[in-house]
């Protein structure tokens, strides 16, 4: 029996543009009201989400956990978590039980964020620690994702080698260029932060830019892919990524998936 992976699986979404979404309310049980959210996907089989969540300045969250594990990144603005100050380009994962907190908002601020779970808060019921990585003051790595064409590099901010589960920063240079159709055996959720990225399976939509998001089930097919200006992105995988390319169009997920286990891309 394989491996489970931690993510919540989502509705697929490939892809929406933040700026046609709309805000919402967003006031999780135990928390004061004030915050609002726009939802990119939510979950099939429990109340988690991906979204964009916004605090008015001064809000305070009290001290508290989630019944499942939450990742949080900032993209504006400034939090204070705990004793931590958090400022653009933070990256928080908080593990399923473990306490965090108080999170204020010294200014208004916006995070994205992905709960595998309901965000009501809940009292604490682990030892473990909240993971705070100011991403800005990491080196980029040079090298991502076997057989692209050179140009890629990420800021690997959470790894399980158990699930794969993988969560990274990715930068790519301005006029990078793959040519070939992919998939891979793994979700694939991806935020736009800067840049643009356009993908000829989606071509109709017109170049990926900053705020657009997406969350590709496995095995679909995707790419080519081009960027004239450069890509800065937040990407996420739910287990082991594999990289498969292909010349073959219009391939459903479980014929591609069949290609795989038939031995196709073998050698």
């Amino acid at each position: 029996m394989g491996v489970v992976s931690n993510l919540s699986p989502r509705e697929h979404v490939e892809f929406v543009r933040e700026r046609d979404l709309s805000w919402a309310p967003f006031d999780p049980l135990g928390t004061p009201s004030g915050r609002r959210v726009k939802y990119f996907t939510a979950g099939t089989e429990n109340a988690a989400f991906s979204g964009l969540v916004r605090y008015p300045a001064g809000l305070e969250v009290p001290f508290g956990a989630h019944t499942r594990q939450v990742e949080l990144y900032v993209l504006d603005g400034a939090l204070v978590v705990g004793d931590t100050e958090c400022g653009p380009n933070t990256y928080i994962f908080v593990p399923a039980g473990v306490g965090y907190g108080p999170v204020l908002a010294r200014e208004e601020t916006t995070i994205l964020a992905h709960h595998e779970g309901s965000p009501d808060l809940v009292e604490p019921a682990s030892d473990g620690e909240a993971t705070i990585i100011d991403t800005d003051s990491w080196e980029w790595t040079w090298g991502a994702g076997a057989g692209l064409p050179k140009g890629l590099c990420h800021k690997t901010v959470r790894y399980d080698e158990t699930t794969g589960e993988r969560t990274f920063v990715l930068g790519v240079v301005p006029w990078w260029d793959s040519p070939l159709l992919e998939f891979h055996p793994c979700v694939e959720e991806c935020y736009v932060i800067q840049g643009d990225m356009f993908m000829d399976n989606v071509g109709e939509l017109g170049a990926m830019g900053p705020g657009d998001y997406f969350w590709r089930d496995p095995w679909v097919s995707h790419g080519p892919m081009r960027t004239k200006g450069g890509f800065v992105a937040l990407l996420r995988h739910d287990r082991h990524h594999v990289n498969y390319f292909t010349d073959r169009t219009g391939t459903s997920p479980e014929e591609n998936r069949g290609l795989v286990e038939a031995g196709h891309f073998d050698g």
